[in-house]
């Protein structure tokens, strides 16, 4: 290959630089135009608002949802919850009906006794003798004499209060010279006189206060005892 020893020894020429016209506007210098520059990073601002916002309408939702419900069940409480009643009651309560119908004296008196004192007058009605009952009146100038309805209302308006102690006093089938046996029993009846006391705001012809003596009757060994009379101011069968 042959070269031109006249090429070899020709010096280079400079190079020229590239013309910038003055005048041009262009903002590409050289006509490549400039790496733009990145985006601006958007701000979270507008998330936290967001986000902020909406826990406030959960809580003051859910504050709202809780007050609604915490007064509903105390509206529902009060309708339905029973209301709480107690009634206390002596521990004989259940045991003096059950003595009123013994045939043995000492046990049905002992229930009479206590229904006198529960002013339990329906089960004093149940063991009396009622067609035949006679309230007397005992006064040495006057007397009275009235049936169960008189002595009934007497009892329920607490116009006449009836008591028997505990220790109390009794007769059984007394003389013929007593007071008490001028009541003729019906034939074969056992009868027992027991001594109470009474207080009354009847307007009877007797002191407010004083003595009683009840009558009671019984058929037969095995019957349940009928408490038929009551004498009001009298001490005993043996009164003069």
């Amino acid at each position: 290959m042959f070269t031109d020893p006249t090429e070899q020894n020709k010096p280079l020429e400079p190079t020229k630089p590239a013309y910038h016209n003055p005048y041009d506007t262009s903002p590409y210098y050289g006509g490549v135009p400039p790496i733009p520059p990145p985006p601006p990073k958007q701000g979270h601002k507008g998330l936290i608002v967001v986000l902020v916002s909406l826990l406030c309408l959960v809580m003051v939702l859910g504050g709202g949802f809780i007050t609604l419900f915490y007064q509903h069940s105390q509206k529902s409480g009060t309708a339905t919850l029973p209301i709480a009643t107690l009634t206390l009651t002596p521990s004989t309560t259940s045991g003096y009906k059950q003595e009123l119908l013994a045939s043995d004296f000492p046990t049905f008196i002992d229930g009479f006794r206590q229904a006198l004192d529960q002013n339990d007058w329906q089960a004093v009605q149940g063991i009396t003798d009622t067609g035949n009952f006679t309230e007397f009146c005992y006064m040495a100038d006057s007397s009275c004499k009235n049936s169960w309805m008189t002595t009934s209302n007497q009892l329920t308006k607490k116009q006449l209060l009836l008591s028997i102690p505990s220790h109390y006093s009794y007769e059984d089938n007394p003389p013929v010279a007593t007071i008490c046996n001028h009541l003729e029993p019906e034939a074969g009846n056992v009868w027992t006189f027991v001594l109470g006391t009474y207080s009354q705001t009847a307007d009877l012809i007797v002191p407010n206060d004083g003595p009683v003596t009840f009558g009671f009757q019984q058929s037969l060994p095995d019957a349940p005892w009928m408490w038929d009379n009551i004498f009001l101011n009298m001490p005993s069968c043996h009164a003069p």
